[in-house]
């Protein structure tokens, strides 16, 4: 009895996932004629690719697995954060982007960069071997000694976004109650409107460069598929570092919408635009290899 229960769960996997392809494809012809051009098994294939590493991106999108692949040795391999920027800014949970009116996409921006900051904290108190127990948000001494811990100890965390996030960003590290000290972050980027525009100029701080280190990625799960299929065609990471993601979970309601606006978009850059790879870059997920 069991396998067969176990049976039917994989062909509705399947079938389900036949479905999404079929979906996605048919809302990628109708966005770009272009595509009609192009084989229909290569399109799908990279659909297929896609929808299998957000799958894996979403099972990974919690603190909880990411905090249990964090050993000491991992901690202090981590050099740098980059926190990519998202909808939204950090005081304001909707800007004028593509995202604007989905409400599932609120305050992404904002909880990506709070995300980088936790991260930074637990991978400080990995490495100091001191843990701060309890909410240090209303408790100044404790605000005061995560930054301590940051400053000593954390990985420095790096923030390309677009004019006004980076302006936003910056006046947040000046605020009372921020744990990152503005030592440990790095806001840089000129003409930034897209994803693409944060990679393919973007250049790894030389003090940062640890050969045989690592590189955080934080973003929500879809946003990360997309983002390692265009480090794959710009390749603007130090090769001798490794690239370890620390996916979040996308909002319960946007899963299906955000997952088939990524994978379009990832489309146009293969096969289109020539931004992206139908390959993603090497990278790991909580430890494990995630694609090659």
């Amino acid at each position: 009895m069991e396998k067969i229960i176990l049976k039917k769960s994989v062909e509705e996997k399947a079938a389900e996932r036949s479905r999404s392809m079929e979906r996605i494809y048919a809302a990628a012809l109708e966005q770009h004629t272009q595509f009609k051009q192009i084989p229909e098994q290569d399109i799908k294939e990279v659909i297929g690719t896609a929808l299998e590493e957000i799958e894996k991106l979403e099972r990974a999108g919690n603190l909880s697995d990411a905090l249990t692949a964090l050993t000491l040795e991992v901690a202090e391999s981590i050099s740098a954060l980059w926190v990519f920027s998202g909808p939204g800014s950090y005081d304001e949970p909707a800007k004028e982007d593509r995202y604007k009116n989905y409400p599932w996409a609120r305050g992404m921006d904002r909880a990506r960069l709070s995300y980088g900051a936790l991260l930074s904290r637990k991978i400080s108190e990995k490495l100091s071997s001191e843990i701060l127990k309890g909410s240090i948000s209303k408790v100044s001494a404790r605000i005061q000694k995560a930054r301590e811990l940051i400053a000593e100890h954390g990985p420095t965390i790096i923030y390309n976004g677009t004019e006004l996030e980076n302006s936003v960003a910056r006046d947040v590290l000046t605020r009372e109650g921020i744990i990152i000290p503005p030592e440990k972050a790095i806001i840089a980027g000129e003409g930034i409107d897209n994803t693409v525009d944060q990679i393919k100029d973007f250049k790894f701080p030389e003090e940062l460069h640890q050969s045989g280190g690592e590189i955080g990625i934080v973003s929500h799960a879809p946003h990360i598929m997309r983002i390692i299929h265009i480090l794959s065609q710009y390749q603007t990471l130090p090769k001798d570092m490794t690239v370890r993601l620390f996916p979040m979970a996308t909002p319960q309601g946007g899963k299906e919408e955000y997952a088939d606006n990524e994978i379009k978009g990832l489309l146009y850059y293969v096969f289109l635009a020539k931004k992206a790879q139908p390959t993603a870059y090497p990278a790991l997920i909580h430890g494990e290899k995630h694609i090659s």
